[in-house]
Formats: structure tokens, C-alpha cells, sequence
């Protein structure tokens, strides 16, 4: 799976996060998914679940100040429906777009 990084302003800036290979699993999901990914800084992130739409459907962290190194959430699908969504994770002047499957 291959992450998306955007700056805002076409302006080229130090990525303070780094997506592992591998950013969820298992995916396609079915109960839950560990996302995990590594933080070069200490920076605070909203991590977000979205619907092809761009409609938030769940929020994972809001504005929580990641660690320094390895950091892994736990995706939950709760009750949303089969489908195509994607899990933005927000921070320092950047977004990483990751599509995720549910079952």
C-alpha cells in the first residue's frame, strides 16, 4: 500500500511523519486493524476515518501529541458499513492519505 503525502501551499517541507511499509493490518478489516506508523518528531496528529466522500465517520485521535519513533492506533469498524474509506492522519503542515477496506 502506498501513502500520499500533500503539503499545503505546493511548498516542500521536512515530513516529520514516516509510514512503514505496511500502515494497517490486516486490510481489508473485518473487527479491528493496527495502524502503525513512525513519528521523526514529537508533533500533534488527528488521525481520521473517511468516507469516499471526504465525510469524517470516525475520529481515532484528535490532536494527540505523537511520540518520537514507532506509534500504532487500533482502527475499530465499529458499525460502519462495507466499503472503501480512507484514513487521513493530519499533523505539521501535511496530510497522509491511506485507503483502507471494510468488510
Amino acid at each position: 500500500t502506498t501513502a500520499k503525502v500533500y503539503v499545503f501551499d505546493n511548498k516542500k517541507v521536512d515530513v516529520p511523519l514516516v509510514l512503514n511499509e505496511t500502515t494497517n493490518y490486516p486490510n481489508p478489516i473485518v473487527e479491528t486493524s493496527q495502524l502503525s506508523f513512525v513519528s521523526q518528531t514529537a508533533t500533534p496528529v488527528t488521525i481520521t476515518i473517511n468516507d469516499l466522500n471526504g465525510k469524517v465517520v470516525a475520529t481515532i485521535i484528535n490532536n494527540q501529541t505523537l511520540t518520537i519513533g514507532n506509534n500504532t492506533f487500533t482502527i475499530s469498524r465499529n458499525n460502519l458499513p462495507s466499503g472503501m474509506y480512507f484514513v487521513n492522519i493530519v499533523g505539521q503542515n501535511q496530510v497522509i492519505t491511506h485507503k483502507i477496506e471494510m468488510l
